[in-house]
């Protein structure tokens, strides 16, 4: 996990879309250095690590393209 994410909280949640399918969401939920929080959804059994990865490097990669964050960390 890069440095620069914090309070990473990760939960589980049950859905059901209208015509009743249940299916199960993961949340994490996490702070990129002291900007956020920030939260992102996977559905059940997509959440393997390397996803959980991109999508922070992702927000990370965002945050120094904006200048939010010192390229240096």
């Amino acid at each position: 996990m890069d440095d620069l994410i914090q309070e990473l909280q990760v939960t589980t949640q049950t859905r059901f879309d209208r015509s009743g399918k249940v299916s199960e969401i993961r949340q994490y939920t996490y702070f990129v250095g002291d900007h956020g929080p920030f939260t992102d959804e996977f559905s059940e059994g997509k959440d393997t690590p390397d996803a959980v990865r991109a999508a922070q490097q992702a927000r990370i990669d965002h945050l120094r393209a904006v200048g939010a964050i010192n390229s240096s960390y």
